[in-house]
């Protein structure tokens, strides 16, 4: 978990995933993000284990992911079998 200024410690999974964090957010699977008040959630499998890399804008966006996270209201952030989005509204 981390804000996407972190996004550079995990870049080797977000490639991977065909994910890249900028000046906007692009996924394979959504259009392109503003990354003010969006986050993403992304579960990999890699070298025989799972890697779930949460990333978002600010400390508020990224409680807000923990919480849906813990809650199981992420489902409704699904945009592919192993990525959701939250983007701002």
């Amino acid at each position: 978990m981390g804000l996407f200024d972190d996004a550079v410690e995990v870049e080797r999974y977000l490639g991977l995933a065909g994910i890249q964090v900028g000046e906007t957010i692009r996924t394979p699977f959504s259009p392109d993000l503003e990354p003010q008040g969006s986050a993403l959630i992304s579960l990999q499998a890699q070298d025989s284990r799972h890697i779930l890399i949460v990333l978002a804008d600010s400390l508020a966006t990224l409680e807000d992911v923990a919480g849906r996270l813990e809650s199981g209201e992420f489902r409704d952030v699904i945009v592919s079998e192993s990525l959701g989005v939250i983007a701002k509204n």
